[in-house]
């Protein structure tokens, strides 16, 4: 990652965004930002291959993050059981630190 992506990222990012990482992905750059959260694009080194992160926002209150974390898994959930070209497939969900991803 170049050090200007580094530091927009770092700017308004959640606290477990750390050295341009979320767990064991790298992240690459911002693809887009909501009322809710930001998705990067990030990089799986164990598997070799680039995927989606979907972030809240640290601006959320404690019980607006734990109302969309709900709906963030049920949604996950659904969208994993779907396979179609136009659809994104979820690889995973995870939490780390308290934070869901």
């Amino acid at each position: 990652m170049n050090p200007a992506a580094a530091a927009s990222i770092a700017a308004d990012n959640p606290p477990h965004v750390r050295n341009g990482r979320i767990g064991r992905f790298c992240i690459t750059r911002e693809l887009g930002r909501g009322t809710l959260g930001c998705v990067y694009l990030a990089h799986d080194p164990v598997i070799g291959r680039d995927v989606a992160i979907k972030t809240f926002s640290p601006r959320l209150s404690v019980l607006d993050r734990q109302k969309h974390e709900e709906h963030f898994v049920n949604e996950a959930r659904a969208a994993g059981r779907l396979a179609h070209p136009h659809i994104v497939t979820v690889y995973d969900v995870f939490s780390d630190g308290g934070a869901s991803f």
